[in-house]
């Protein structure tokens, strides 16, 4: 991105993509990693609505790693959040087993490294293999950092 307007203005049309969709199709507006995991625990499973769902995933998640990626370059070092609980490029071990129903049960005492930091939530990569994991290449996300500070503690 080149500049904080544009990103805002970006995450902004997601969410306005995001929002049109849920009222077009009558679903809750919920996180969407959230509405695609219920979608997938129904038993009449509508494809077409998750792979809606799975395309803007990718796409939000694109638009933060590359905001991301460009704040790193600016000065070459991790960028603490605002609280300065978490930073991206801090290592992290999972305390306690962290689901991802339906798709994965990471257990704990895996590690990794923090990958984002920001307001929508926490993106941290993981060392070992999460089977059911590769679709978000083997990253676990936490919608907040309250939720990300309860299943993690910092590791060398």
């Amino acid at each position: 991105m080149s500049s904080a307007t544009e990103y805002a203005s970006t995450l902004q049309a997601l969410c306005d993509q995001f929002d049109a969709f849920c009222d077009q199709h009558g679903l809750p507006k919920i996180s969407a990693d959230e509405l695609l995991c219920k979608l997938y625990g129904e038993e009449t499973r509508r494809e077409d609505l998750c792979q809606w769902l799975e395309g803007f995933i990718e796409s939000w998640d694109t638009v933060c790693h590359v905001e991301q990626n460009a704040r790193l370059k600016q000065d070459g070092r991790p960028q603490p959040t605002q609280q300065g609980a978490v930073a991206v490029g801090q290592r992290i071990r999972l305390t306690r087993p962290v689901n991802r129903f339906p798709d994965f049960l990471a257990p704990a005492g895996l590690t990794g490294i923090v990958t984002v930091a920001e307001e929508h939530g926490v993106w941290a990569q993981m060392d070992q293999h999460i089977a059911g994991a590769e679709h978000w290449d083997n990253e676990i996300h936490w919608v907040t950092k309250e939720d990300f500070a309860g299943d993690t503690e910092p590791c060398p």
